[in-house]
């Protein structure tokens, strides 16, 4: 028997006095499922008892009870198949936070032990009064690299997740290619050369008019980008790597099309369509109507005609742009988590990449009106690299632009003009100066991890 998971409520069956709550979710859109089968899936976002899943590179959202972290991979079997109502079941419950990941009691091991590279820069990160637990902690989640200790220090001082995923994505921002290198390199590997997505045609420019909450779905000349509904279970046909590869491409020339439009709306289409903010969707009740391009990344990572080389680099890729909005600057002492800070990454045209990195002002009060540092960072083949940095308060905003050639702070200067008069649009009062950039310029705006020679401060 199958039958269509359908929209509606989620009605979960009491639990019996004492037992546990039922590992039980319901999908919140058709897919043809049949009693007993098995999907697997990986969540994306989690909030308000709602959560996204990819499965097999489609985007499906769901209610639950369960408490489910981003990143984390389930398995999933069919409890009921009916034509008003699915009910899907964890085939292995998560565990409690904290609780031991192997099955049944286990003799006691030593603590995990860090590479001697990774476990000297966790110290240099960690500060001078590290908690006891530290380095089995960071073992636990996987820390390898030195950018992988850096990236978990960071997002223990946060108070953020320190699930493999994240600490895996915040390795590839402080210490890996730009994403939109990355993106075009990893569409680039999985279609055959005569339709690669370097020589795609480019998008064509969006309609006049309101921008919708989210682009439609981007595609190849012959086939819809988002593979198959009936792509989730393991008989069902999957989409080819092929398929996803040229799904990506379009969905990057689509975003980078409108990171660089300087629309504010197309700009947060753009943010959206990589993957950005599902939390907050979540959190209002909203879903997008396609595939992110963390979902298509997942598919490919799971694909088993996949290269294993762009299987790793997509699944990287993947938790980079789930992790982007938790590198932002650590808090002040004593200020709440990750409080007034923000960093993206966003694709532009050719393979670039716009750096952003927002901070509020420490030395002024709170409150809404208070004035952000914002710094922005391109390297561009025509200028080279280009380092814009700002106040934006209420009296205004003061900008100065950073470039090393003669050549491109001419070129810089005389648009300068042009760039105060757009941003009046948005402030009371707008100043524009061009600089030279001097000394060795930055490769990103998050700080790279330390040198794997440092040492513990308080040694």
């Amino acid at each position: 028997m199958t039958g269509p998971v359908a929209p509606g409520p989620v009605v979960l069956p009491p639990a019996l006095p004492g037992a546990p709550a039922p590992a039980l979710l319901q999908l919140a859109e058709v897919l043809p499922v049949r009693p007993g089968q098995e999907l697997a899936a990986r969540v994306l976002a989690a909030a308000g008892g709602q959560v996204e899943l990819a499965i097999a590179g489609r985007l499906m959202g769901a209610r639950t009870e369960v408490p489910l972290v981003p990143g984390q991979e389930i398995r999933l079997v069919v409890e009921q198949a009916g034509a008003e109502r699915v009910v899907l079941r964890l085939a292995v419950p998560p565990p409690p936070a904290g609780a031991p990941t192997s099955p049944g009691p286990a003799a006691p091991s030593a603590p995990p032990e860090l590479p001697p590279a990774a476990a000297r820069v966790l110290a240099a990160e960690a500060g001078p009064q590290p908690p006891p637990d530290l380095a089995a902690r960071a073992a636990e989640a996987g820390v390898r690299t030195p950018a992988e200790a850096a990236g978990f220090a960071r997002l223990v001082r946060a108070g953020l997740p320190t699930t493999p995923a994240t600490v895996a994505g915040m390795a590839l921002i402080i210490d890996g290619p730009p994403a939109g290198r990355a993106l075009v390199q990893v569409a680039a590997a999985t279609v055959p050369a005569a339709s690669s997505p370097t020589a795609a045609t480019p998008p064509a420019p969006p309609p006049a008019g309101p921008v919708p909450a989210l682009p439609p779905a981007p595609a190849p000349a012959a086939a819809p980008a988002p593979p198959p509904p009936a792509a989730a279970g393991p008989d069902a046909p999957r989409p080819a790597v092929a398929d996803l590869g040229q799904a990506l491409a379009r969905l990057v020339a689509h975003a980078a099309a409108d990171a660089a439009s300087g629309d504010p709306a197309r700009l947060a289409r753009a943010l959206q369509s990589l993957g950005h903010g599902m939390e907050a969707r979540l959190a209002r009740g909203e879903a997008p109507a396609e595939p992110p391009a963390r979902a298509i990344l997942i598919a490919l990572a799971a694909h088993p005609d996949a290269d294993p080389a762009v299987a790793r680099g997509a699944e990287r890729l993947a938790d980079a742009l789930a992790a982007q909005p938790l590198a932002g600057p650590p808090p002040a002492p004593g200020a709440p988590a990750a409080a007034g800070g923000a960093y993206l990454q966003l694709p532009l045209p050719g393979g670039q990449t716009a750096e952003v990195r927002v901070d509020a002002d420490a030395d002024e009060g709170g409150g809404d009106g208070r004035p952000r540092r914002l710094a922005f960072l391109l390297h561009l083949s025509a200028l080279g690299p280009v380092l814009v940095q700002a106040t934006a308060g209420p009296a205004g905003v003061e900008a100065t632009v950073r470039v090393q050639a003669p050549e491109a702070r001419a070129f810089c200067a005389g648009r300068a003009g042009d760039l105060a008069e757009g941003l009046e649009h948005a402030a009371a009062r707008a100043r524009v100066r061009v600089e030279p950039l001097r000394g060795t310029p930055p490769a990103h705006l998050v700080d790279p991890p330390p040198h794997p020679g440092a040492v513990d401060q308080s040694a």
